[in-house]
């Protein structure tokens, strides 16, 4: 190829229309080309096109026929991407969730029966699965329904001896009882849109049954297929449980022959995506690659015995391993990624068995196209972004950077077997790592570059422990010391995994991190990336470097303009549920934390909430972490915040507590050598010259030592030019009774937390009055509350309370997390809900 040759786009068509038909879906989801006669038309006028170009061509001898035909073929892929978006979205009126609107809507019970259409996550908690519903049993009488439903199958905590659950497998056909209700919506920045998630795979509601009582199996799988999937993938969990003897090697290999990672801890969660190894728990082509080539490798010596000829040894070993790659294709849940690999590995091994060759590009164009036309909303999905941009990074990129690195390796070392194959491995993780980079910066903000090095390791050690799964499942149920020895195998080589991983995130979990990158950032990094892929074409790298200079340039002007808006003060009241966590961010870019949320023996609301909140907003350290108090709705998640970010000093009432929390959360502090101190009353805190905090309460020991803890909250009081937002903790009678006294008038806020989360024992007709006089125009007053809480909070009272005052009453249970604004004369607020 000579230096300066045109890309040959002819050479993969396939991606060319996979790229028109995503244009088309993106369209349709904007709400450009939804309505039938905007793609209609699009689709009217490329025939139109089509016709001109043909007679164009008959006429003239020169003319623009070929261009013609191309735009008239894009046009006719976006307007078909589009109709098949309307297609799969469209509601007709027997959708159960609209139906039962009026049931979803109060989370009320109702019954359905339906197929039960893809493999059931079992956990010891819960059992969960997607229903195809048929039937929709009123009270009025049954009626025909369709639509998804995501069924959970979860006793109730307070049940003591509850009867088990029913074993229900893919393609069953069951009854169930259960609260109706919609899809969740985020209610933090940084939370996971579980409920988009669901949408994009037509699944607008969820059900959860609460006893065993609630479900009646009504008939089982009668599909050959169905029935043969479902023995395998009992028959792997059956020989995993048997042969496999570490708990965690269970759920990875669960996780690698089933696509289940319902198994797999937090911890392990964490570390695997900490270092840039969660593709290894993820199925995806690379698992594909090492099952087809497991099982394509042992055929040919195999069908070599039959004594066949070698045409017929190719097609049966073809159409063997195809086969086999489709069934490890249903046993994992067809996933994006998987079925991405297996169209590709078909079309691989369909052109070695025919003897023709086709562009990778152009494979992974089929494949696109196929996923697209299943299921349009798979555009959207992290997964087909991460699977596609994976391989077109390994196939674009790596040419090129494993060049550059044989240019700076002595020729001995390129060339040897080691230093092959160890070359091999990094550029092939880097240039996946530049592939996805824009992709996980748009989702996660966070690119972890330590998979660049443990690949090295971490791709054999998967590789050797997929292998020894596998064959522990052919061989464990017909010679069981055979597949004890390859489980005892496949469980050194994942638990050598995992504590690679968990290595990994200590040593090397460092990674790129950007906070909410925008359009322009992202693109630049695509242009530069690309940059690298056409060193070879110097018209196209300097066009590329251009736009990027282009692009840059842009960013800074949109940086600069939005600078001039001057600095904000930000607080942002984070939903937690039944508990208060408050993060300050200040004009000087100074960062407090107040409270952390509470902490289960399920849940962590310093893990689940604040840490990955901090991420978003690209804050490792916090000058300041206050406990108000040591109660466990606000001390709960602040042990996980000390281990994960550096803290500069934290703050609290100087009350102690006799709980398990309070020892925790004092053994971090000193392990982590957190330096911390009490406040009482009329100290002040440092957060840079444009910000006065200061320490309204708690008062003197000598006055509060007979107060409750609550009482005895830390209050603060944040001035940011002429606005003030008041942080009063938990403080009841006492507290507010005393801070009314001891400052008068100058409680006077503009944003106001209503105290104890709107109990009844906290905010005072008098302590309202003094926090949101009449002065103070469009005040705001925030109540942290949990939904449907067992506390009732806040009570009827005090929410008329406060709303009599004049104030705009915001509730974390209802608006979600609210962030408050200031800029030094007025605040605003806004809300997740």
């Amino acid at each position: 190829m000579r230096a300066d040759s045109s890309i040959q786009w002819a050479t993969y068509p396939a991606l060319l229309v996979a790229g028109a038909l995503s244009a088309g879906i993106f369209l349709a989801e904007q709400g450009w080309l939804r309505p039938w006669w905007t793609w209609g038309g699009a689709a009217a006028i490329s025939m139109l096109m089509y016709g001109l170009a043909v007679w164009d061509d008959r006429r003239r001898l020169v003319s623009l026929g070929v261009l013609g035909r191309l735009a008239a073929a894009a046009i006719l892929a976006v307007s078909l991407g589009a109709l098949r978006l309307v297609v799969f979205q469209a509601q007709p009126p027997d959708r159960l969730h609209r139906q039962a609107a009026y049931l979803i809507a109060d989370g009320d019970t109702t019954t359905i029966s339906g197929a039960i259409v893809d493999a059931p996550e079992r956990t010891d908690e819960r059992t969960r699965f997607t229903l195809r519903v048929d039937t929709w049993h009123h009270p009025a009488g049954d009626r025909p329904a369709t639509g998804k439903v995501r069924v959970t199958f979860r006793t109730s905590p307070w049940d003591d001896e509850p009867a088990p659950f029913p074993d229900v497998f893919e393609g069953d056909r069951i009854w169930v009882h259960g609260h109706l209700r919609p899809p969740p919506a985020p209610t933090n920045p940084a939370d996971f849109n579980y409920g988009a998630y669901l949408q994009r795979r037509g699944i607008y509601t969820l059900l959860t049954a609460r006893s065993a009582g609630d479900v009646r199996i009504r008939s089982r799988t009668r599909s050959r297929a169905q029935i043969l999937v479902n023995r395998s993938r009992s028959h792997v969990r059956h020989l995993t449980q048997l042969h496999v003897p570490t708990p965690s090697s269970r759920a990875i290999v669960h996780a690698l022959l089933l696509g289940d990672r319902s198994r797999v801890t937090d911890a392990h969660r964490d570390a695997f995506a900490r270092t840039g190894l969660m593709h290894l728990l993820a199925v995806s082509g690379l698992h594909v690659l090492l099952v087809g080539m497991v099982i394509y490798a042992l055929l040919r010596p195999m069908l070599h015995r039959f004594r066949l000829r070698w045409q017929h040894i190719e097609v049966l070993r073809a159409l063997l391993t195809i086969g086999i790659l489709v069934l490890y294709m249903l046993l994992t849940g067809r996933p994006p990624s998987v079925v991405r690999a297996v169209v590709m590995a078909s079309l691989f091994i369909g052109g070695i068995v025919l003897q023709r060759s086709s562009h990778t590009l152009n494979t992974l164009g089929v494949a696109a196209v196929i996923l697209l036309m299943m299921r349009p909303t798979a555009l959207f999905d992290v997964g087909f972004q991460l699977s596609l941009s994976a391989v077109a990074g390994i196939v674009v990129l790596n040419p090129r950077i494993d060049a550059i690195a044989r240019s700076m390796l002595p020729d001995d070392v390129a060339s040897s077997g080691a230093g092959e194959w160890l070359l091999s491995m990094l550029t092939v993780s880097a240039a996946a790592t530049l592939g996805t980079a824009p992709v996980l910066l748009h989702h996660f903000g966070f690119v972890a570059v330590g998979g660049l090095v443990l690949n090295v390791v971490a791709i054999p050690l998967t590789a050797v422990g997929l292998t020894a799964s596998l064959l522990m499942g052919l061989a464990g149920a017909t010679w069981p010391a055979a597949g004890s020895a390859f489980g005892m195998a496949a469980d050194v080589m994942l638990q050598l995994l995992i504590l690679t991983a968990q290595w990994g995130a200590d040593w090397l979990g460092a990674g790129v991190q950007l906070a909410s990158p925008d359009a322009l950032l992202l693109a630049a990094i695509v242009c530069g990336t690309l940059v690298i892929a056409q060193l070879p074409r110097p018209r196209h790298r300097w066009r590329l470097v251009t736009i990027t200079v282009i692009i840059i340039t842009a960013g800074q002007m949109v940086d600069a303009y939005n600078a001039r808006l001057g600095p904000v003060l930000t607080v942002t009241f984070l939903d937690v549920g039944q508990g208060d966590a408050t993060l300050v961010e200040t004009p000087d870019g100074r960062t407090m934390l107040i409270d952390g949320g509470p902490r289960s023996p399920y849940w962590d609301a310093g893990a689940s909430v604040i840490l990955p909140h901090l991420r978003h907003r690209g804050i490792d350290r916090l000058d300041l972490v206050v406990a108000t108090h040591p109660d466990s709705d606000h001390l709960g998640g602040l042990p996980s915040v000390f281990e994960a970010v550096t803290v500069g000093e934290f703050i609290h009432s100087g009350r102690g507590a006799s709980t398990n929390l309070f020892a925790d959360s004092r053994e971090v502090l000193n392990r982590r050598s957190i330096p911390h101190r009490s406040v009482v009353a009329g100290d002040t805190l440092d957060l840079g010259p444009h910000l006065a905090v200061e320490v309204l309460g708690p008062p003197p020991r000598r006055i509060s030592s007979t107060w409750s803890e609550n009482d005895a909250s830390v209050v603060l009081a944040l001035t940011y030019g002429a606005t003030q937002i008041l942080l009063p903790g938990d403080v009841e009678g006492h507290g507010e009774g005393w801070l009314v006294r001891t400052y008068a008038n100058e409680l006077d806020a503009n944003v106001v937390k209503v105290a104890h989360h709107g109990s009844a024992t906290s905010s005072s007709l008098p302590f309202v009055r003094a926090a949101v006089p009449r002065s103070v125009p469009d005040a705001l007053a925030v109540i942290p509350v949990g939904r449907r809480n067992r506390f009732g909070m806040p009570v009827p009272d005090v929410v008329t309370r406060w709303q009599n005052s004049g104030v705009n009453l915001l509730r974390t249970d209802f608006n979600g997390a609210i962030r408050v604004v200031s800029d030094g004369t007025s605040v605003s607020a806004t809300t997740m809900l």
